[in-house]
């Protein structure tokens, strides 16, 4: 006999997260495409006089790079139904950024010549060659940060303070790289905070002590099999009751 092939809720819900990790991933292979169209095309520059007071400073190479730690957060943070939506909330960022990419094609404010010996520049120079200068509004580095915040923050707060003023320092490492203009990274932020509001923003997120006490509530026998314990009556009281009962039943009252 061939036993019944039954997908559990669980696995179910395991398969769509997979599938959806696919698809952010090819959207995130992407990028590199989103630049190729860029290419040769009138480019935007929205280079603000606070964006040419920013001096080019390679030691925010460190924090810059930090995202593509920082950007995979939600997957250690976040659990159950609420991770789904939370890549749904990736996927919906990365789409919305290269529409805007491909309508305001734009330039990185790089300079020609990246100045010094030693790992730090090394290293920008090397970004500069590998990352191609389009791709710029909004900021999508800074809009996987916010997004990776605000993920945090639902599953716990204090976490997520702390992955908010990351993201922030996130925000400023790009303008001192010379990766984005000032308004390259308030434009990634507010992508980041309306994904999340529209993927996710009737649903809470479940905090990590609410987890917790669900799988404490689970080790507890007499909820798992249903049982309420205080629904038991104590020895003492069942004695009583008994012998009153008995007590009734032997007097025979008198007219």
């Amino acid at each position: 006999m061939t036993p019944d092939l039954v997908t559990s809720p669980r696995e179910a819900g395991s398969n769509t997260n997979t599938v959806l990790l696919a698809v952010f991933v090819a959207l995130v292979f992407s990028y590199f495409a989103m630049a190729a169209a860029t290419r040769g095309r009138t480019l935007f520059v929205p280079e603000l006089a606070l964006d040419r007071a920013i001096p080019l400073e390679p030691a925010w190479m460190p924090v810059y790079i930090s995202l593509w730690v920082f950007s995979f957060l939600p997957l250690v943070v976040v659990r159950g139904v609420a991770r789904r939506g939370t890549i749904l909330a990736y996927i919906t960022t990365a789409i919305a950024a290269y529409v805007g990419f491909l309508m305001f094609p734009a330039s990185a404010p790089r300079p020609d010549v990246v100045p010094g010996d030693g790992v730090l520049a090394w290293g920008l120079r090397t970004l500069y060659a590998l990352d191609p200068p389009y791709n710029c509004f909004p900021s999508l580095h800074v809009a996987y940060s916010f997004l990776a915040a605000q993920s945090a923050y639902g599953a716990h707060r204090g976490f997520g303070v702390m992955a908010l003023l990351w993201a922030v320092l996130v925000g400023i490492s790009t303008l001192f790289i010379k990766q984005h203009y000032v308004a390259d990274v308030v434009a990634g932020a507010l992508l980041a905070l309306a994904a999340y509001a529209l993927v996710l923003g009737g649903r809470r997120l479940p905090r990590l002590h609410s987890a917790r006490r669900a799988i404490a509530g689970s080790n507890d026998p007499a909820r798992r099999d249903g049982h309420q314990t205080a629904s038991k009556p104590a020895p003492a009281n069942a004695a009583i009751a008994a012998a009153n009962a008995s007590g009734s039943r032997g007097v025979t009252p008198t007219s």
